[in-house]
């Protein structure tokens, strides 16, 4: 990476940029306490700081950005707000911003793609039917303004960002941002170590108290989306690159670091997606032999395996555990939605819809189930599975528009899988979560999961053009 040497003009704005974060800070202690403000003012010095040096080197900005997501999510405890029809987050400050510093890039990009690429317009259609019919989405819901907001941030934002990456990264090495995902990663896993030593939280309660290890994204299951995306980069870059003794080693702490903050996660989505890409990564004549024995336990194995993942660890009956009937509830009630409200009920509607659509859900269940389970005590504020989320919230067309492009970049790095088993890898434990556990394009202004799939997009695209080229 370029080194720079900081001018009398820089260390001025940094100066002030220190204060603004500094007054900011202060202005919320009282609602925030000590620790959270703290990391308000190491937030606001990073947006700022991040911003400002987009004028000097886009690039480095959107690494800084990454690398500081742990950090950017825990400010909107202060900062989450609506302005007109736009939702107001750290990020999406930083990545409005950098998307109108790309806007020209971007442009040509997409005139590149229709006049020179006509094998990439598809993909670039069915983002912009995504992106359309999501927010389209919002004239179905009784607050237009404040779903399309919310619209804003969990469908536009991201593709927005992905699109800067590209054409600010298509030339240059794509292994810089792989980078500052893993250490972000790394950055939430030290915070969760914090977090199970102030809070004295014992090998033996970490199932009953998980809900206090957050991992500085809210709850345990968001961090486990975002590690399982990253852990196949990670072990890509130890079984098939060639690098330092020095980077070797930060890979197999990262490595460590982060397959031990996702087992005291306890997220079974992520479990079983985090033992696929282990056997996808070994999927090469160099490891051939550890692919066949882990395929020969996982043979021998899968029952109590599966047994414990599916109970978390506990002795609990599975048609007992609320949680899990809870997602059974949300799957009939999503349905009903679906066939009432094809074209969606608006962004972040879902929970208010759930509420009047849960008696016609609950019969929509056959007999025979309903009179064998414990109904869930509590509602449901998303359908704990994306599919469902995007169907209820943005559209049955919106929901295939996506599952097309994902699909579409799943071929696409099938076909290069020398050079994307990270990437296949990744695509298939975010399908195995957003079905199992559930994830959300956007939660209570938490976006980072989206940001690196739709970023992993454009790294399949930008690997497929460099097997074009050789």
């Amino acid at each position: 990476m370029k080194r720079y040497n900081l001018t009398k003009r820089d260390y001025i704005v940094i100066l002030f940029i220190i204060i603004l974060s500094f007054m900011v800070s202060i202005l919320n202690y009282k609602d925030l306490g000590i620790k959270d403000t703290a990391m308000l003012f190491a937030a606001t010095f990073a947006l700022f700081f991040e911003v400002y040096f987009l004028n000097k080197d886009i690039n480095l900005s959107i690494l800084l950005f990454i690398f500081s997501f742990p950090f950017l999510v825990t400010a909107r405890k202060a900062v989450y707000f609506e302005l007109f029809v736009f939702k107001i987050t750290y990020e999406t400050i930083y990545i409005t911003t950098l998307f109108i510093f790309c806007i020209k890039d971007i442009i040509n990009f997409i005139k590149e793609v229709y006049y020179k690429q006509q094998d990439k317009l598809n993909y670039i259609i069915y983002i912009f039917i995504f992106v359309i019919f999501s927010l389209n989405s919002a004239i179905f819901s009784d607050n237009i303004k404040s779903s399309f907001a919310s619209t804003y941030i969990a469908a536009a934002i991201p593709v927005m960002f992905a699109l800067a990456v590209y054409v600010r990264f298509r030339d240059k090495n794509f292994k810089h941002i792989i980078y500052a995902f893993i250490l972000q990663c790394d950055l939430s896993c030290v915070y969760g170590a914090f977090q199970i030593i102030s809070n004295r939280i014992t090998p033996s309660t970490i199932v009953e108290k998980r809900l206090n290890i957050t991992f500085g994204y809210h709850n345990v299951n968001i961090f486990a989306g975002i590690v399982i995306l990253i852990l196949p980069f990670i072990l890509n870059e130890i079984l098939y690159s060639k690098n330092s003794k020095r980077i070797q080693s930060f890979l197999i702490i990262s490595l460590f670091l982060c397959s031990g903050g996702l087992f005291i996660t306890f997220t079974r989505g992520a479990w079983i997606a985090f033992f696929l890409s282990i056997l996808i990564m070994l999927i090469s004549k160099k490891y051939k032999k550890i692919f066949y024995i882990l395929i020969a336990l996982g043979i021998v194995f899968i029952k109590p395996a599966m047994t414990f993942i599916l109970k978390r660890g506990t002795n609990m009956d599975l048609f007992m555990n609320e949680s899990s009937i809870a997602r059974l509830q949300s799957l009939y009630t999503s349905l009903f939605i679906m066939i009432r409200y094809p074209f969606g009920v608006g962004g972040g509607n879902f929970a208010q819809v759930y509420k009047k659509c849960l008696i016609e859900g609950y019969y929509m269940m056959p007999t025979g189930l309903r009179d064998n389970i414990t109904v869930a005590s509590y509602n449901l504020e998303a359908a704990h599975n994306l599919w469902l989320q995007i169907a209820v919230e943005f559209g049955i067309i919106s929901a295939a528009a996506f599952f097309i492009i994902i699909l579409s970049r799943f071929i696409y790095a099938v076909k290069n899988f020398k050079n994307c088993r990270a990437e296949v890898a990744c695509l298939i434990s975010y399908l195995i979560f957003s079905v199992l556990t559930g994830v959300e394009f956007e939660h209570k202004g938490i976006i980072t999961m989206t940001l690196i799939i739709w970023t992993v997009f454009m790294i399949i695209e930008f690997k497929g053009n460099q097997r074009e080229i050789e």
